[in-house]
């Protein structure tokens, strides 16, 4: 995973807590690169010690479905230790562009393709974004998927990308910061980060979703 993105940061906030307990630095290693399955693979062959851990995202459930020759075995090659957070998808744009609404953005749509960004090809943004389109009955996006989210989110703040699906934690602060606007996210219920913010169970989604 990409060490900005939002895996590095809780691996270095978890390695930071287990100094006390083990006595010893933890080691933060970002592999970026195949969804999440470079970082996975090289788990997977680390010595069955517990000297080597992994911080994964949902990709690690999603990819055996995408990627059906995978070397490794969820099943087999891991153990769960721990859930480390729960945080809602948000679709959100640059307030440098033009659609600064949904309704905006769906606009500029049916003039012509939307560039899309998310954290890569089999990510939880990609399949959330492919879920609104398909629900919204819209064309194909023009997706572009990119090294995780921090790449994404960077091409977004330069104007590259019209809009991005990817894990709220990743873009909140942009929001919050007036760099980017939050136009919904996937929790049922308002998000404490941002309450202002749709959620997909609003009147503003519920034709869709």
């Amino acid at each position: 995973m990409p060490a900005s993105g939002s895996p590095g940061a809780v691996a270095r906030v978890s390695g930071a807590r287990m100094l006390g307990p083990l006595g010893r630095p933890v080691v933060v290693e970002a592999c970026p690169g195949g969804g999440g399955n470079l970082a996975f693979e090289h788990v997977a062959r680390a010595a069955p010690d517990g000297h080597t851990w992994l911080v994964g995202w949902i990709s690690l459930a999603i990819n055996p479905a995408l990627h059906p020759r995978l070397p490794h075995d969820v099943l087999r090659d891991f153990a769960p230790v721990v859930q480390t957070i729960a945080a809602p998808h948000a679709l959100v744009v640059c307030t440098g562009l033009p659609h600064q609404s949904l309704d905006a953005l769906l606009a500029a749509h049916r003039r012509g393709p939307v560039s899309w960004a998310s954290p890569g090809n089999g990510s939880i943004g990609r399949l959330t974004g492919e879920r609104f389109r398909g629900l919204a009955g819209l064309g194909d996006f023009a997706h572009v998927p990119h090294r995780g989210a921090a790449p994404a989110l960077t091409d977004l703040l330069a104007g590259v990308m019209d809009a991005f699906w990817g894990i709220l934690p990743a873009s909140a602060e942009h929001v919050r910061e007036g760099r980017m606007r939050a136009l919904a996210c996937t929790s049922a219920t308002g998000n404490a980060a941002l309450p202002q913010v749709p959620t997909v169970r609003s009147r503003v989604f519920r034709r869709w979703w």
